[in-house]
């Protein structure tokens, strides 16, 4: 090989090297530092601040949602699914501030199984699931009053859902108005 071609062929290298790292999944925050992202993890389908721009929580490929220091960086708390083969995670959600909820650090997580489920996020506790049977949840959001949440996935339903936080208390979603807005927009769309 000439000692041109040797050049491109180390040039090439490092470019594709340089390329794959630029491709490696980072999260920028203020100052240009970026939230240690290991090499090895899943894909980010979403990524969202808390209310008080504490904490930034990365929902991930792996059903995973990782908690990170906004100042630092740093990994704070890990949500873990305990399913045996979770499916991605993709969307979070952080409650509002709330007189009518006390408690803080409340993050809903929407899952690709049709689960969505409530998070204590600063003792890693899942306290509240709930299932959407037949369905893969992609989207899900709070009303500013943190007093509803809604979700919406590939069976093109929109739910809302009163923030049952409690195991204890039934669960049943409020569909009738939201659906059949998204209902009526679909077929819209569909016709012309």
């Amino acid at each position: 090989m000439s000692g041109q071609a040797a050049a491109a062929d180390k040039s090439a290298d490092k470019t594709g090297a340089a390329a794959s790292r630029r491709l490696a999944p980072r999260v920028v925050i203020a100052g240009g530092s970026s939230i240690g992202v290991e090499d090895e993890l899943p894909e980010t389908y979403c990524v969202r601040f808390s209310p008080d721009d504490r904490l930034v929580a990365a929902a991930a490929g792996d059903g995973t949602v990782r908690v990170y220091s906004s100042n630092s960086g740093k990994l704070s708390f890990t949500l873990r699914n305990t399913e045996l083969y979770p499916l991605p995670t993709t969307c979070v959600r952080w409650r509002p501030a709330s007189a009518q909820h006390k408690t803080k650090n409340i993050l809903i997580a929407a899952n690709s199984d049709g689960t969505v489920r409530h998070w204590h996020v600063t003792s890693e506790k899942n306290v509240h699931t709930i299932k959407e049977e037949g369905n893969e949840v992609y989207a899900v959001d709070y009303r500013p009053d943190a007093e509803q949440f809604a979700t919406a996935g590939k069976d093109y339903q929109a739910r809302t859902h009163a923030p049952t936080i409690s195991p204890t208390q039934p669960h049943q979603p409020q569909q009738a108005a939201v659906y059949r807005s998204v209902s009526l927009l679909r077929t819209s769309v569909s016709d012309g």
